[in-house]
Order: C-alpha cells, then sequence, then structure tokens
C-alpha cells in the first residue's frame, strides 16, 4: 500500500475503497466515488489508470465516469416512477451534446436555462417536447423558442415577461404552454450565492403580483397553464427544507384553483446536497428517500385539501453528475513560502471558480507514485488571482510533474468556467464500461482569437 495512502487512511479513520469494487456509491477513505487505489497506490477513475488517461489526453483533464452516472440515474428514475414524479436534469450542471443524449436516452426531460444550452440539446436532436426553458430575465430570442415550438415549455419568472408571451402569441396566433415560477419567502439553509429563496431573491413572481399573473393566464387564449414551479436553492442538505418547497406549491395550488386554474405540473425545484468531503457533517441526501417523502407529503396534501393531483416533478443536476466527474491537473510548481508549502497546478479559476465564488471544497488527491510524509499544502491555481483550490494533506515529495486529482467536479466547473487570462477550458472525457472517449474537445490559443475583431 501507498505510504502516503496509508497516512492518509489512519488520518481519516476510514478503510480503503476496494480495488475491484468500482461500483461504490460512496466515499471511501480518502477517495470519492468511482476513484479506487490498487495494493500498489495507483489510482483510477471507473477501472482505467490516471496516469495513463493523462498520457493519452493531456491536462487539465475533465473525466466523467458515466457507469456512476447511469447507475445514480437509475437508481433515481426508479424512485421517482414508483411515486409517480417526474424528473428533469438540470443542465446547468453541466451540458454537452453527449450528456444531452445519455439523459434523454434514460427518459429524463432537461430544463435549459439559455439559448446556448437549447443549442446543445438541438444538436443532441432532444424532442422540443422534453425540454423546458427556465432562466431571469429572458428576452425576446428566448420567449421566441416557445412561441417557435422550439421546447415545450417555458417557466415565467417574472409579471412583465407573462404579458410579453401573451403579446407574442397572440400576434404569432399560437398556443405556448407556461409554467409560472413563485417566490419562496422561507430561505434555504445554504450559500447566499446559491440560495434561490428568501425575501432577497431576484427569482420568481411574488406574492403581490401572483393574482395579476393568474387573472391574465385565465383569460388568455394564447397561454396554456400547465402548472407551477417553486426552487429554494441549491446544495441543500435538509430535507426539511424541500417539504417547505412542498408545502408552497400546496399553497399555489389552492391559489390558482380560486382562479379557475388546474395545475398539470408542479415543480419542487432545488438542488439535493452531494458530499464534497471525506469527513464532513453534511452527507448527500439519500435521493429514494428524499423522492419518497416529498412524493408521499405531497400527495397527502392534495388529498387533504381537496385538490387534483397535478404530476410532481422535481429537477436534480448536481447530485446526478457531481460524483461522476474528477479533473487531473498537472503539478506546475511547488514554492515553500515561509509559512505555507503551495502547489500551484495547471488550471485554476478559470476552469473551476467556485471556491472562489462561495469557498466551496473540493478534495484532492495525489495520483502520481510519491511516498513521502503528508504534509500540509495549499492547492493554487495559475491565474493571476489568489485562486486558491483547496488546503490538504499532500506528499512531501510532490514535485512538479505529479498528476492531482481534484473530487467531486461534475458539476458547476466546467460549466461556469470562463477564458480568464486567455486560458482555455479543459477536455472531457467519458468512460463507459472501462473505455475512454473524448466528448468535448481542449480549447486551443486560436480558439481564444476567433471572437478577436
Amino acid at each position: 500500500m501507498c505510504r502516503a495512502f496509508d497516512v492518509q487512511r489512519r488520518k481519516y479513520g476510514l478503510d480503503q475503497a476496494s480495488a475491484d469494487d468500482m461500483t461504490s456509491l460512496t466515499w471511501r477513505g480518502e477517495l470519492a466515488p468511482g476513484l479506487t487505489r490498487d495494493s500498489h497506490g495507483k489510482l483510477s477513475i471507473a477501472g482505467c489508470d490516471v496516469i495513463d488517461l493523462v498520457a493519452t489526453y493531456a491536462t487539465p483533464l475533465m473525466v466523467l465516469d458515466c457507469d456512476l452516472l447511469a447507475s445514480r440515474t437509475a437508481t433515481l428514475r426508479t424512485a421517482a416512477q414508483e411515486h409517480g414524479v417526474r424528473v428533469s436534469y438540470s443542465a446547468k450542471a453541466l451540458f454537452t451534446p453527449a450528456l444531452a443524449r445519455f439523459f434523454d436516452e434514460r427518459g429524463l426531460g432537461i430544463d435549459l436555462s439559455s439559448l446556448g444550452e437549447l443549442a446543445v440539446a438541438q444538436r443532441a436532436a432532444v424532442a422540443p417536447d422534453h425540454l423546458t426553458l427556465h432562466g431571469s430575465g429572458k428576452g425576446t430570442a428566448e420567449m421566441a423558442a416557445a412561441i417557435d415550438g422550439r421546447v415545450g415549455r417555458i417557466v415565467v419568472d417574472d409579471l412583465l415577461e407573462l404579458a410579453m408571451l401573451h403579446e407574442l402569441a397572440m400576434h404569432a396566433n399560437t398556443r405556448v404552454e407556461i409554467l409560472v415560477r413563485c417566490a419562496i419567502r422561507e430561505p434555504a439553509n445554504t450559500h447566499s450565492a446559491i440560495a434561490t429563496s428568501g425575501e432577497d431573491t431576484k427569482f420568481g413572481i411574488a406574492a403581490c403580483e401572483r393574482a395579476l399573473a393568474w387573472g391574465l393566464l385565465r383569460d388568455s387564449a394564447f397561454l396554456h397553464f400547465a402548472g407551477i414551479h417553486a426552487h429554494a436553492g441549491s446544495q441543500i442538505y435538509a430535507i426539511a427544507t424541500f417539504e417547505n418547497v412542498i408545502d408552497t406549491l400546496l399553497d399555489l395550488l389552492e391559489e390558482t384553483a380560486a382562479f379557475g386554474l388546474i395545475a398539470e405540473h408542479a415543480i419542487a425545484g432545488g438542488g439535493f446536497g452531494v458530499r464534497m468531503h471525506p469527513i464532513t457533517d453534511e452527507d448527500s441526501l439519500d435521493l429514494v428517500t428524499t423522492v419518497t417523502t416529498l412524493a408521499e407529503r405531497f400527495q397527502a396534501g392534495c388529498r387533504e385539501r381537496g385538490l387534483v393531483t397535478p404530476h410532481l416533478g422535481i429537477e436534480p443536476g448536481r447530485s446526478l453528475i457531481a460524483d461522476a466527474g474528477t479533473t487531473l491537473y498537472r503539478v506546475q510548481a511547488v514554492k515553500h513560502q515561509e509559512r505555507h508549502r503551495f502547489v500551484i497546478i495547471d488550471g485554476g479559476l478559470s476552469d473551476n471558480p467556485r471556491p472562489a465564488l462561495y469557498d466551496a471544497y473540493h478534495h484532492v488527491v495525489c495520483a502520481s507514485a510519491r511516498h513521502g510524509e503528508m504534509l500540509p499544502a495549499i492547492v493554487c491555481g495559475r491565474s493571476c488571482e489568489n485562486d486558491e483550490f483547496a488546503r490538504v494533506d499532500l506528499p512531501s515529495d510532490l514535485l512538479p510533474g505529479d498528476i492531482l486529482a481534484v473530487c467531486t467536479t461534475g458539476a458547476y466547473t466546467y460549466s461556469m468556467a470562463s477564458n480568464y487570462n486567455r486560458f482555455g477550458r479543459p477536455a472531457i472525457i467519458a468512460i463507459d464500461a472501462g473505455q475512454s472517449r473524448l466528448i468535448t474537445r481542449r480549447e486551443t490559443v486560436e480558439d481564444m482569437l476567433r471572437l478577436d475583431c
């Protein structure tokens, strides 16, 4: 056993994952789901040796474990079907044509937030009926996607947007499927940057304007009221927050029924929390338990209030794909300053802004064969910012050229990436049944220049 890993294992007081247990969906010692080490300390992702992957595809490199992703998706879909819950994948977590096809083939709808995401879905030949368009501050171009039938339904975020859609649909003499997003007053227990509820949120139609929205929908011959939507936020670990979303939906169903509007869909939006650290007080929400609890609460609430029970929907993104992603980086420099050892990698803020935006933690493990004593290190990117990734213990003999694996990067890393400092975004590969393939190529310097006049 690699001495470095042995020290790390004893530190966490947890057991190593079995080298042949490739289907583990939970953390094992220092290793996130899908990662394993053999008896020599060699790190693998979904059965593929990390050093071999880097030799083939270079770094930075996002690796998607499709077996893990498929298992997670199947578990959630089975639980949802048993309770009549409809599942849509939240594309903003990570979206490529390959992923669009992946989720569409498994019977999930897809939630979009921009015309760019719509273009990806169209390239993957996803049927419009499977697509829902979200977004705060939509322009006429986004509204036209609903008018033209390029998406099955559109989630209206404010009263003026609803009125504009009515006018556009009337001029086009067509009918548009509308879901109305309503603000939730109770704040979610999550970081303020990823909360979408509470009195200070920009999202959804406020209570003081809802009667106008219901009246317009009731009277319009061009807007079809398909249902309601409420969203609490992202990375939520407390099931009570989602129960509050359910109660909000029940109140809204009573409101709309009073206007003669019968909802076909009620969407309980919000991201189920995902574990990011080997030792943490916040564990992932169990998907089966959560879906069961929410479905039973919703159905019971509808019965008690005498409401027609619409289809309950959920919109997971991170909880499906976060664990499936691991990003590999090459160490560029190891610097010993007066108080700290800094490990600088060939990525950073431009391909994963989450630590800088809201102190998000991503666990880092050494993939190279190093056996030195585990000592504290600050892992940083190479951008012209103090772009600290994580403070972790790494081998004392770590050197430039060694490979580090940053865990749980499948969600909101590549999708939030930029070209800051004119760095290109990394490549993405998918591993399926032990075979790797490129699904998104690496951006080049030439790519950085194509938009310049």
